[in-house]
């Protein structure tokens, strides 16, 4: 009986923190796309998440190992550290002494960004929201190079999620 009912909390407790499967998190999304594979050159040198003002950062290392820094624009923290692989060809997972964490790697305009499963459904109800705030936004240009509508709302969720932003390989 205690079996049934630690199965039965476990399965509403993933419906209530927002644990879908990845697929089904990310489907029919405009524009967000989950990585089928990502190579381990494409996310070394990290990812972050920040305010403008200050954030996290993780450091990953053409070794396998990673740094989580807290930044501000006054001072600079290691606060975890670890190894790091790439599981399943789409999935980051961080191992230090504290925690493991699994990322699931999805793509929206020019950021790859980093989602914990436990976030899945929150980023895509963030990502729709800002579309909406953004509905009458125009792309603009800044030194000849021109940024979209989309790369203004990926730029924006980098306040709540983790991101790389793709480098422009074609230098345009």
């Amino acid at each position: 009986m205690t079996k049934a009912l630690t199965i039965i909390a476990l399965f509403f407790s993933t419906l209530l923190y927002g644990q879908v499967a990845k697929e089904a998190a990310y489907k029919n999304i405009d524009g967000l796309t989950v990585a089928d594979s990502i190579a381990w050159k494409d996310i070394v040198g990290g990812f972050y998440i920040s305010d403008g003002f200050g954030g996290y950062n993780f450091r990953l290392d053409s070794n396998m190992t990673f740094r989580k820094i807290d930044f501000s624009c006054m001072a600079r923290f290691t606060v975890d550290s670890g190894s790091w692989t790439i599981r399943n060809n789409n999935t980051v997972v961080l191992k230090s002494n504290k925690q493991t964490l699994y990322f699931d790697i999805v793509k929206f305009d020019n950021f790859y960004f980093f989602i914990l499963p436990t976030q899945r459904q929150k980023f895509v109800a963030d990502l729709q929201s800002t579309r909406v705030k953004f509905k009458n936004a125009k792309p603009f240009t800044i030194d000849d190079k021109t940024y979209s509508v989309n790369y203004m709302i990926g730029y924006s969720l980098v306040e709540k999620y983790f991101a790389k932003e793709i480098e422009d390989i074609t230098g345009t």
